[in-house]
């Protein structure tokens, strides 16, 4: 049995919350705690004074992020990237002010899986059972109780609190926290993992039959490792909470932005796998947020990465070059982004040329891809061959096309 959920941030979900069929307009609550319409007491614990519209419970959350602007440099090698919960009601109407949704971070990923009756595999209870679980690659097998990831030169098993989060499942049923044993210990073995309440239903099942792989229940176990945390307007830590009257609610992420840890979780160059955090491709992202009093209502996006600011500039170690036709010269550079400079690891140069001269890279005519490696530079063959006089620009795109760097080549 394998399954990848994403490697290099490709193949992506983006779940929405909902509420199961036959509960639309509960959200989950009660007269208490939920705020059911009619009631005195709004979503999220607010009250609502004489007078004012009575609002319908939370039904979905969803997770965007501006186009522009979006990052800010916080210097000392940090960024922040501000993003905004929607929350709107079972009629797509905004929820009352004062809603608190709660946000964490996932960015280490222990074991992936594939929840496939044929090879008993099962989820139920307070029970996953898994007997073939792999690592975040998707391709090595590994155990629970071995499962480790290392960071900061230390090695990380599955604790307690960690989370595991469930794709093509029920919306009750795709956020879970890994079960204490009582010892300080998680509750797992080889093949067994333990969560802290119960699944409200079992995998696999009839609605997500595995008849192929994109209907089939799908598990990540992992934890927030990496120094990515999340608060809401004001510096709430872990929370956001809606204002404005529109179900709005801001919020940002900080990370550390420096070399070893820009682009985690982002869309690396195709055939790439990051390498700065063991086991390769570990280390992914996934932000989840949850409503404070109905925990059943949640989004898990995967859209968040630890992402470069736009802009910067593809250093090259020459910008002219002058020689025969057809002549090869090494080339190399590096690309940097627009806030920190930070080199960009693993990330995609696009190299294309103008001019009367033909320019080759590598031996293939531009335009070409390539990598950077770990430390953000690349190294290539360029040849321009033409008739003498002919001349060329070769112009390196970096960081999304945003950061630049050219080479002018002349035939004598």
């Amino acid at each position: 049995m394998s399954y990848l959920k994403k490697i290099n941030n490709v193949n992506r979900y983006v779940l929405l919350a909902g509420i199961l069929a036959g509960l639309a307009g509960c959200g989950g609550g009660d007269e208490t705690e939920g705020g059911l319409p009619g009631s005195a007491t709004g979503p999220g614990g607010t009250t609502a004074a004489e007078g004012d519209p009575q609002y319908n419970p939370p039904h979905t959350i969803t997770v965007t992020y501006p186009f522009t602007d979006a990052i800010e440099n916080l210097g000392g090698g940090v960024y922040r990237r501000r993003g905004t919960l929607v929350v709107t009601d079972s009629e797509g109407n905004p929820v009352a002010d004062g809603v608190r949704i709660n946000l964490f971070v996932m960015d280490s990923v222990f074991a992936t899986g594939t929840i496939l009756g044929a090879d008993s595999d099962s989820i139920s209870g307070t029970t996953l059972t898994d007997t073939a679980p792999l690592q975040a690659d998707g391709v090595t097998p590994t155990t629970f109780d071995m499962a480790v990831v290392t960071r900061n030169g230390t090695q990380e098993f599955i604790d307690p609190s960690d989370h595991v989060l469930l794709f093509n499942a029920e919306e009750s049923d795709k956020v879970r926290i890994v079960a204490d044993n009582g010892s300080g210990g998680a509750v797992k073995s080889a093949n067994l993992l333990g969560v802290s309440s119960n699944y409200i239903s079992p995998y696999p099942n009839v609605v997500y039959d595995g008849s192929t792989v994109d209907r089939t229940t799908q598990y990540i176990v992992g934890a927030s490792l990496l120094g990515a945390n999340v608060s809401g307007e004001g510096g709430t830590p872990g929370y956001a909470v809606t204002s404005g009257g529109n179900g709005i609610a801001p919020f940002y992420v900080t990370y550390p932005a420096d070399e070893d840890y820009i682009l985690v979780g982002c869309q690396l160059h195709p055939g790439e796998a990051d390498l700065r955090h063991p086991p390769n491709d570990s280390a992914q992202t996934y932000l989840v947020a949850s409503v404070n009093n109905d925990p059943n209502v949640s989004a898990v996006d995967s859209e968040f990465c630890f992402s470069p600011i736009a802009g910067g500039v593809v250093e090259l170690n020459w910008t002219e070059i002058s020689s025969p036709s057809g002549w090869s010269h090494p080339i190399g550079g590096t690309v940097r982004d627009g806030g920190d400079s930070v080199p960009l690891p693993f990330s995609t140069v696009v190299i294309a040329s103008v001019g009367e001269a033909t320019v080759t890279v590598d031996g293939v005519d531009t335009p070409v891809s390539i990598p950077t490696d770990i430390n953000g530079s690349f190294a290539v063959t360029i040849s321009a061959s033409g008739a003498s006089g002919n001349t060329a620009t070769v112009t390196f795109y970096g960081n999304g096309g945003t950061a630049t760097g050219e080479l002018t080549m002349n035939v004598n």
